[in-house]
Formats: structure tokens, sequence, C-alpha cells
């Protein structure tokens, strides 16, 4: 997979003709403690345990408990629940929770099977969990709609909870363009992109690249792209 800084795919038309301007637009969220930091300095927890000492970077370590507090002595601390047996659980265990103690984050994972993890992330089950990790899947057909609009707040698909006038906008927009308008369509994601991107309702993590490996006999496969489903990709094919 690569690093992505925005709710696409790699194999997405819209996104391969508009990578350049993408990657001079997109706030790009490298790995940068100092820059952690100094955005985590500009909220409440700027405390030691007693609420009155400033915190200390230097003192903090991806393997020790010296956390960030604010005035009240509160820790700042993040509930993460993800599915487990899961490789990106696993993945943020090992890389987000040390990196996140190192800026005096105190930051939990919990695992679990994914029927609770829906049940939390939607609010049937009670619960105190405050981040989660789960995968998008991508179609021919891109619309944000129900995943960023207000409009499905607490409704079960916009899952951040994302209530932003200009996202809202931008989305409105994309599903307004006329479906002859490719071009128009294409600048409207662009700016979906750049807005959701300074927002970050989620943190994409990475995008996945796929491939497809068959003998010389298929014929048919160059129908298939990510985007193709195997129900609808098994009627191009044929053997030789």
């Amino acid at each position: 997979g690569s690093v992505v800084n925005g709710p696409f795919g790699l194999s997405q038309w819209f996104y391969k003709e508009n990578k350049d301007i993408l990657d001079e637009k997109l706030i790009k969220y490298d790995y940068n403690l100092s820059k952690a930091n100094e955005l985590l300095d500009k909220t409440p927890y700027v405390f030691e345990k007693d609420g009155k000492t400033p915190f200390d970077p230097e003192k903090a370590s991806a393997t020790g408990d010296y956390f960030r507090h604010n005035a009240e002595g509160q820790p700042l601390k993040i509930r993460h629940f993800g599915s487990e047996d899961n490789n990106v659980t696993e993945l943020i265990i090992s890389q987000i929770v040390p990196a996140a103690r190192e800026v005096g984050m105190d930051y939990l994972v919990e695992q679990g099977d994914f029927a609770t993890l829906g049940a939390y992330m939607m609010g049937i089950e009670k619960n105190d969990f405050n981040a989660f990790n789960l995968a998008t899947g991508f179609t021919a057909v891109y619309d944000p709609y129900t995943s960023s609009h207000s409009d499905w707040v607490g409704r079960g698909t916009n899952w951040s909870d994302i209530a932003d006038e200009n996202l809202d906008k931008a989305i409105e927009k994309v599903r307004s363009t006329e479906p002859t308008d490719r071009e128009g369509y294409s600048k409207a994601l662009v700016e979906y992109f750049v807005t959701w991107n300074e927002l970050l309702p989620s943190l994409p993590l990475y995008a996945n690249e796929y491939f497809d490996i068959a003998s010389p006999r298929v014929k048919g496969l160059e129908n298939i792209t990510p985007e193709v489903n195997w129900a609808s990709a098994i009627q191009y094919l044929s053997l030789d």
C-alpha cells in the first residue's frame, strides 16, 4: 500500500488525473513529533499530573508513562477499540501507541469482535471509546454524501459524526454535477478532498494496492479494476 492524505483510492481516475494538484494542495500529515507537541501545546493538556507544572516533552518516551494533563489533573487519554485478528489493529498497537506516548498521550487499545465495534461506533451499546479503525471500500461511483454530510450524523453511516457547512457544500457540489460533466465532477472532487483533508474527520492510514494474477489462458482481465467486484467482473472473463 501507499500513504495517502485523503479519502480516495490510488486507482480512481479522478485521483490519477489530479494527483499533481492534490500533492500540492493537500496537507501532508507526516510523522513529526515536534509538530505534534506544538499542536498539543495549544490544547488544555499542557501540564503534568499536578495540573500546575508545565509538561516537558523531553521527559516523554515511547515506553514511559509521563503524560499530558489539563488544569484539573485529567490525563490526555485516547481509548481505541479495534477488531481482533486484524493486521491494522496490530499496526496501530505497534506504531501509533508508542508514538503517542512520545508526545505525552496515553493511547490505549482494546480488541474485540467486529459486531461489538459496530455497536460501539453507532452508539447502540454504551461505551467510552473515542477512536476506532475500519476500512473503506470504493466502487465505480464515488459519492461521499452518506459518509460525510451532516444529514447523516447519528444515522449509522457518518461514522465520524462530522457536521461542517463547508464540507456539506463541497459534497453537494459533487452530487449536483451533471453526469456528462466529467471535468466539473473531477474539479468538485478536488475541492471536497481539500476540505476533508483540512478537517480530517478520520485518519487515512494507507491505500491498498491490489494485483490480479492469472494464467495467459484467461481472457478479459483488461475489464477488471479495483472498483469492479468479482460478481460483476466474471461476466467478462473466459478461458482460451
